[in-house]
Order: structure tokens, then sequence, then C-alpha cells
């Protein structure tokens, strides 16, 4: 195997097979045993790893195994149970570092990411230990991450299965520009209280913070967290709580919740008072039981309706029922909508327990027929397995939906318009070119009426229907020239 350029080539030398021990020996998943390398100075910058043209893996005096994957390369070690993956730009190198101890590979981990980094506009963290459970972190200190953090922005930072130590939790909370905050099963190593009195502190906004699969900060923390983050982050992401935490994520007050609940925490007793703070709400409701959780799902519609505050809402019922929906839930969801006269975006991504989708079909034409004259609505999301089922033959419920109301998108679970049908890729077209004209009102007279000439012009021109629906908005602009010309006349 090749060095490398000549540049690189005094980066690494390869390690004499006599001094080789078994584990030092790398084990790529597509290319068997590999050479191993060992530096002979430290990197200018992790890019420079890049001038590898090829997969290579370093050994160092810990006893720890660096697979580097240069920008371009996908390759990774066969092991990756027992390694943690570092990834700092889309275009940066990877690396997978392995070792027999958690000390050691948190200490690699400090040595790698305390060199200069070149970091393009996308700039990303991932450390991440590739098993299911925590492993130890705070060998690598906090030192490396603040300067890190420091040196240039990063739009987000990933971190997974790490216990992290206090000052390491301190740099997190207060990493100096806004980034989304990753933790995905992750540990304090003080069960969270230093990270979210950090937290308090920030002057910035954080960006997102989200705890996947388990919460990394305790009751009380987590009780402090939820008043800390009102101003400091725009969205909370949050794993299912249960009992007496359920409900306190509602409280917070920021722009953007994200949440997992269980349908026996949304008893009418418990929603009829239930304070909602943000206007986007993504929830998903999970039901262990065998059918539909329908009273659970009625009182969190009704609970929407009477606050009436939401412009985004994104909800998805996960539950090991056959994909019954009721019909009682598909006229309650239209009375939330319409109650929420601001709604602009409405998600029913509705799935079962075994991810299979819940029977909508019969029940879109219902929901078009209710929610055709709302006056926010802009993308409304629906799962339909049979198109035909849902929207009728040729289409006919969502073409006279859209003729109805010209400021919706509809989608399905792909996010596909329907676009592929001519007549509805045209109703689009129409729609656009409607919305655009309405748009217009709000410009200056005398700017509005040379755009709406060159409309008439161009995208009007020898259309009845759109040339009619331009003037029919601006039938004032045809009026005062219709004057003027009289007059000059």
């Amino acid at each position: 195997m090749s060095s490398g350029s000549a540049y690189a080539g005094a980066l690494l030398e390869v390690l004499p097979c006599r001094f080789r021990k078994p584990e030092q020996v790398p084990r790529w998943r597509d290319g068997g045993e590999g050479v191993t390398y060992k530096l002979l100075r430290e990197p200018t910058s992790l890019s420079e790893l890049n001038d590898y043209k090829h997969n290579v893996a370093i050994w160092r005096d810990n006893d720890t195994l660096t697979y580097v994957s240069p920008s371009g390369f996908y390759d990774y070690p066969v092991d990756t149970d027992n390694c943690l993956y570092l990834n700092l730009d889309t275009f940066g190198p990877k690396l997978y570092i392995t070792g027999t101890t958690d000390d050691a590979i948190a200490e690699t981990a400090e040595f790698f990411l305390s060199l200069e980094n070149e970091r393009g506009e996308d700039g990303m963290l991932f450390l991440l230990f590739m098993g299911e459970h925590a492993r130890d972190f705070r060998a690598a200190g906090s030192k490396c991450l603040a300067k890190l953090f420091e040196a240039a922005p990063l739009k987000s930072v990933n971190l997974r299965c790490l216990t992290l130590s206090k000052k390491q939790s301190i740099v997190m909370a207060t990493i100096p520009h806004a980034t989304d905050l990753v933790y995905n099963n992750c540990l304090f190593e003080d069960v969270g209280s230093t990270f979210v009195e950090a937290l308090q502190t920030r002057k910035a906004p954080l960006g997102s913070l989200t705890f996947a699969r388990s919460l990394a900060v305790d009751h009380e923390s987590l009780r402090s967290l939820l008043t800390s983050v009102n101003s400091k982050t725009k969205a909370l992401c949050l794993p299912l709580l249960k009992n007496e935490l359920a409900l306190l994520p509602f409280a917070a007050k920021v722009d953007h919740l994200a949440y997992e609940i269980s349908s026996s925490s949304l008893s009418e007793t418990h929603v009829h008072s239930l304070n909602i703070a943000t206007s986007t709400l993504s929830l998903t409701i999970r039901h262990e039981g065998q059918t539909y959780p329908t009273d659970s799902v009625l009182n969190f519609y009704r609970r929407i309706a009477d606050l009436g505050h939401f412009k985004d809402l994104e909800v998805t019922v996960n539950s090991p029922s056959d994909g019954y929906m009721p019909a009682c839930v598909v006229q309650e969801i239209v009375r939330a909508a319409l109650a929420n006269s601001h709604l602009e975006r409405l998600e029913l991504d509705t799935t079962n327990g075994d991810n299979e989708e819940v029977e909508w079909d019969p029940h879109v034409s219902t929901l078009l027929q209710g929610l055709k004259d709302h006056p926010g609505l802009r993308y409304l999301t629906i799962c339909v397995e049979d198109h035909e089922e849902a929207f009728g033959p040729d289409y006919c419920y969502l073409r006279k939906f859209l003729s109805h109301n010209r400021n919706i998108t509809v989608l399905d679970q792909y996010s596909d318009s329907f676009k592929h049908q001519s007549e509805i890729e045209e109703l689009y077209s129409l729609n656009r070119f409607y919305m655009g004209s309405a748009n217009l009102l709000v410009a200056p007279t005398s700017e509005r009426l040379s755009l709406v000439v060159n409309a008439l012009l161009e995208r009007a021109s020898n259309d009845f229907q759109r040339s009619s629906l331009l003037l029919s908005n601006h039938i004032d602009l045809l009026c005062e020239q219709v004057e003027y010309d009289l007059r000059d006349d």
C-alpha cells in the first residue's frame, strides 16, 4: 500500500511488523487486514489526513488504533461496537478510535480534537460511541472541546453514549454560538445539575437541545431545565417521560417542542387544564394497548382546540392497533384545526406499533371537506396508502379541495404533493399564480402597477383564467388607469 503523497508521507510511517501485537493490526470491513501506521509528528490539522488517498490506521502509544477514512472513503472497522466515531466536517476525515480502555480512547479523541481544524460552512461535531451503553469520556478533559468551539461556529454537535464530566458539561452548555446540541443516550456525572446551571448563564441562543432515547438529567434538573430554556433554546426535543413528569415539558416556552408521551398521561383530568406554551408542537402519542387510544387522542385535540394558538402541529399516534381510525377522531382533528385560525402546517403522520400506516384513506374526503375553508393552513400532510381510494377517482377530492382553497399544499408521508398528476400540477401552478397576485396587494401602488402589467404580459399572457384572476385582485389599478386615460384624452 502506498504511503501517500510526499507531503503527507512526512506525517506517517509504517509500523514495522516485528513491533505489532494482534490488536495493532487494523481489520477494515471491506478491506480485510490493513497496514498499521504511527505518527512522525503532530498533524497541522485534521484535514491533513485527507492527503492520504486511501484508508489508514494509526497506532498510538496508549494502545489505541485510529481508523482514518479520508473524505470520499466510507470504510470502517469490523468491530464497531467498541469504537468511538469522530467527525468534524462533511469533507473532513472520519475517525474510528478503538482501544482497550475508555480512558485511552478518550485521550486519543482529545488529541485529534485539539488539532486546529479547517472547517467548512457546514461545521459539525459527531462524537459517537457505537455501542448501546454510555462509555466514559471524562479522560478527554474539557480544554479540547472549549478550543474547538471557540475556533469556528459549529451548526450541530451530536454526542452518543458518552459519560461527561462537570467541566465538559459546562463547556457544552456555554458554546458561544447557536448550535443544535444532541445527547443520544448520554450521562452526566452529576445527573445534569451542572449542565443546567451553566445553561442558565447563556447569553446567546442555543439553537436546539435534544435528549434522544433517554434523559441525561434527573427530575430536579429537568424542572430547572424547562424554566431555563425559555428564551435561550429555539427547539427542545425530549424522550418519553412518565408519571408526574409527563406533562411538565408542555410548559417550556420554546419555539418548538418535540416530545413523546404515553396515552395514559392524556386523561381528561390531566389534559383539561394543560398549558401548552409553544406554538409549534411535534407530539408522538405512544399507546401499548391493543385498540386505538380514542379517548386519549380526543382529549388531546380538544385541548388543542381550547388553546387556539398553534401555528405548526405534527401528531403521530404509535399504537399496536390494527390500523383502525375512529371517525370521531377525524371530526375532532377538523374542529381543533379550525379553532386554531393561525395554523399553517398540520401533519398527521400516524403509524401503529409496527410502523404500518393507520387507515387514513377512508377519512381523507372528510378531512378535506372539513378543512377547505381554513384561513391560515398552508401545508397538510396525510398518510395515504391507496391514492385512488383516499382522493377519489382521478384525484377528484383533491382537485376540488385545491380549487376551493388555493393557499394549501397537500402532501403524503413521503412529502409527495402528487405533482406527477398533470391536472394536479396545473392546479398548483395556478394556485401559485393566485398567491403571487394576492401578495402584490401589499406593494406600493406605483410598483404594483408595473408588476401587474408584467404578469399580464408574461405568465398570464393568452391565459384567460390567470388574466381574470389577476385583474379581479387589482381592479382598483385598472379603474385608476382608465380614469387617467380619460382625463388625458
